[in-house]
């Protein structure tokens, strides 16, 4: 199919690459905000609706059909999930540094942004290409990399 490049590259960078971005800012946000940690059934939601959605995405490119909105609906799910744990540990942190953590929250935000309209292109048939999937995907994940490191190694 000419529409699977596209939704390869999607599943990359909206669907893989969480799965080991997430779990760094779940381990290292709550340390540095001096708030709780998310409980072990948080991190079990989220990596089973992770899990879910990959499981569809490679069920549907072997029965020979595109991802549709399951996917996308369940990807964007568990985005809305880490996010809404990063607000909360924003809102409840008594730190008042927190410029570069919020930088952080606007690129993930800009993720699920990017990610919809590009998810909603791939499902209209409209994005065909990988090229224009991994530009979608690179305008979220630079940015929140940066700050993630900037954060990181800066004391």
């Amino acid at each position: 199919m000419s529409v699977a490049d596209g939704w390869l590259s999607f599943n990359l960078l909206y669907g893989v690459l969480p799965f080991f971005l997430f779990p760094q800012l779940l381990a290292y946000l709550p340390s540095r905000l001096k708030v709780s940690p998310l409980r072990y059934v948080g991190y079990g939601s989220l990596f089973f609706l992770m899990l879910a959605a990959q499981l569809v995405f490679y069920l549907s490119i072997i029965l020979g059909d595109r991802p549709g909105m399951t996917y996308l609906l369940l990807t964007l799910m568990a985005w809305l999930f880490i996010l809404r744990v990063i607000i909360n540990f924003l809102r409840s942190s008594y730190m008042a540094g927190r410029l570069w953590h919020r930088g952080l929250l606007i690129s993930l935000l800009w993720g699920v942004a990017s990610g919809c309209l590009a998810g909603l292109f791939l499902i209209s048939g409209s994005i065909t290409t990988a090229p224009l999937s991994l530009l979608a995907g690179a305008s979220y994940i630079l940015p929140a990399s940066l700050f993630y490191l900037v954060l990181r190694y800066s004391n």
